[in-house]
């Protein structure tokens, strides 16, 4: 509760009553926080921020009383706050309180502050009871209270005395709150920092200041090793005696291949700089390693919603969050407008969700801003700069750039300049529908497990969506606004206006998925996105929920444009209008293909002519297959395409024991 006016002139009646507070059950609260003053200064006043922070956004407990606060409860946790002895205690307190409808200005909350650090120490109050008080709002603690420091140790450096040693090590190096294993406990061991640039694969610019993740080497494990006092026999006359030496550098040499799998640090899973919101709605305020989600929050701004939103609140904040791309034009402006609402929650949501779509955001001429929608939607959720990697010559120039890219874990991945391409490669597909991969790094003979989190886009003119990419990818079309859309003029710039009012835009955010939590995250009754179950109840969900729309239009938007789809429902439609319904062989097809070549390379006439359904069969065979059209070829081709439904027809194959081979028919569905 925000103390009134009433409530302010209360505060020295309530000086002389500080101990009619219940001292024992206070005590009882305060009780097991002895991990607070073991902590740095600097990390006792993260604690206390992210408690307060805490308790103001996820209960009433610094409402005012007409808005269902309690005045004593307030005090306490204002009096918890004094009595955390951290250097900006007033300024936290503050921060919170200001969180209440129709709280007081600051002054009024300074002074209210000043008058509770004169209040008598008896009464039991400590910080303690804001850390429980927060823990009954959902607070966890955890990543402080197993905060312990092994530096100074001391290691015998001695025969059969190795493991010991080893697990020392260990233990320092797993302590560094920047260094993990990637993805899972038995990931590689990496270091979280902006890369160098000499890191970079060819093509690629961080230019952000996001940190991402570098694989340790014997360098970085020396500079743990050093934080460790080793002992050493002294040798010669003194060989009993032990003396302080420096780390042996062969033994630390091998720390990084000998515990491969067995590291003690925690796994990293993707970097984020937003709240975490939970299924019930509360916001957890995270600074560094969170170990429920195993994110690490590289600051995250500190903002208020209110406790209860109600759906036109959503429907209000979400209306907000367009007016960055309100300069945009879309062939359907309903679409366009739902697809960017989903493409901001996904890029603020994308750290915590395993698997996410990713979006092409394209148009037929360059200078229709698509790079600056990719910059604005990682500003808000990033508040940085996305790295960009080109797409190059090729899908496999491409996926050797990417393979890269994923062992440095950037959080948001710009894929630049596709234009005209197809988009496909196995990478891709399956680091986007399964999350992770298997990648060799540059110089290293085995290969490692990543697991990715990075938020991806690809830009481009006419890019092509194709294949399995087609599941996979939500485009956005951009309409240019003119003949010559490089030379047009724009009233402002969505990434700086996104940069400037970041908050405003995140509160917006954050209105909208606490509304929906609270309302139950209803289900709209869409049908199932395949592997983006989480996703689709998150964000997809949300967004019908707030527009009415079905984003996943968009999939299948991307199977009836697919030029490989529509080449094959062209096969299937002219091999059902020459064959009918009765089964035929692989080579049958061939033999056809065959006999319109011939005709068509001879300069004499033939005793038959081909038929229409003839030639028609032979245009759609080189469309599939190329002009090798063979039996072989076709074989492939029928395999892949049996049991798929395309273009109204389907094409199934039975094996036929007379002739121990496959009869291939094509019927109508």
């Amino acid at each position: 509760m925000s103390a009134s006016a009433a409530d302010l002139g209360r505060v020295t009646a309530t000086v002389s009553e500080a101990k009619t507070f219940d001292t024992g059950f206070a005590a009882a609260l305060a009780e097991g926080n002895a991990w607070f003053p073991q902590l740095p200064a600097g990390q006792q006043a993260k604690v206390v921020k992210y408690a307060g922070l805490h308790v103001a956004n996820n209960s009433s407990l610094f409402e005012l009383s007409r808005h269902g606060g309690n005045f004593q409860e307030y005090e306490r946790l204002a009096i918890a706050i004094a009595r955390s002895d951290v250097a900006d205690a007033e300024a936290i307190f503050v921060e919170a309180a200001s969180s209440a409808k129709d709280a007081d200005a600051e002054d009024q909350l300074s002074t209210f502050f000043q008058n509770c650090t004169a209040l008598d120490p008896s009464d039991g109050i400590t910080v303690g009871t804001l850390f429980n008080t927060a823990r009954q709002c959902g607070a966890d603690f955890s990543r402080w209270e197993k905060t312990s420091n092994v530096s100074g140790s001391e290691v015998r450096f001695l025969p059969g005395n190795e493991g010991e040693c080893r697990k020392q090590l260990d233990r320092v190096v797993a302590a560094d709150p920047r260094t993990f294993t990637l993805g899972s406990p038995t990931g590689p061991l990496v270091l979280l920092r902006i890369p160098d640039e000499r890191q970079m694969p060819p093509e690629v610019i961080w230019e952000g200041d996001l940190p991402g993740t570098t694989l340790a080497t014997t360098a970085d494990i020396m500079l743990h090793a050093e934080q460790l006092v080793w002992l050493q026999r002294a040798g010669g006359q003194g060989k009993g005696r032990l003396v302080h030496n420096g780390p042996p550098r062969a033994f630390v040499g091998d720390y990084i291949q000998q515990m491969r799998g067995r590291y003690a640090a925690l796994p990293l899973r993707g970097i984020a700089r937003v709240p975490r919101i939970d299924g019930t709605g509360k916001l957890h305020f995270i600074s560094g390693y969170d170990p429920k989600t195993g994110l690490f929050h590289d600051g995250s701004p500190s903002f208020y919603i209110p406790l209860a939103p109600s759906q036109d609140d959503a429907r209000n904040a979400a209306k907000a969050l367009l007016d960055p791309f309100s300069q945009y034009q879309f062939d359907n402006p309903r679409e366009g407008q739902a697809l960017l609402l989903a493409a901001i929650f996904t890029a603020i949501e994308r750290p915590f969700l395993s698997l996410t779509p990713m979006f092409v955001i394209r148009s037929s001429m360059p200078g229709t801003g698509k790079g600056l929608i990719v910059r604005t939607l990682v500003r808000l959720a990033f508040d940085t700069l996305p790295v960009v990697a080109t797409w190059g010559g090729s899908s496999e120039e491409f996926e050797k750039r990417l393979g890269a890219l994923l062992l440095q874990a950037p959080g948001a991945l710009s894929i630049d300049n596709a234009n005209g391409m197809q988009i496909k490669g196995d990478l891709l597909e399956a680091i986007l529908t399964e999350g992770s991969a298997n990648i060799r790094p540059l110089g290293v003979s085995e290969t490692v497990r990543v697991v990715n989190r990075s938020f991806i886009t690809l830009t481009g003119n006419n890019p092509i969506i194709t294949g399995d990419m087609a599941r996979r990818s939500l485009p956005i079309d951009i309409l240019p606004r003119s003949a010559d859309p490089e030379q047009d003029r724009y009233s402002f710039n969505p990434a700086d206006y996104v940069r400037l009012h970041r908050l405003f835009f995140l509160r917006a955010a954050f209105i909208a998925m606490r509304a929906f939590r609270l309302a139950g995250m209803p289900r709209q009754g869409l049908p199932a996105v395949g592997s983006f179950d989480e996703w689709s109840r998150k964000v997809r969900d949300l967004v019908y929920w707030l527009t009415g729309y079905d984003v996943s239009e968009g999939f299948r938007r991307n199977k009836a444009e697919d030029p490989r789809r529509q080449a094959d429902a062209a096969l299937l439609a002219a091999l059902h209008q020459h064959f009918g319904t009765v089964a035929f062989k692989a080579a049958d097809p061939v033999t056809v293909h065959k006999r319109v070549a011939d005709q068509r390379r001879s300069s004499q006439a033939q005793p038959t002519v081909p038929t229409p359904t003839e030639r028609a069969l032979h245009a759609a065979l080189e469309d599939v297959l190329g002009r090798d059209v063979n039996a072989r070829l076709f074989g492939h081709c029928a395999r892949r395409l049996s049991g798929v439904h395309s273009g109204g027809f389907l094409l199934e194959t039975h094996h036929n024991p007379a002739t121990n081979a496959n009869d291939i028919t094509v019927r109508q569905v």
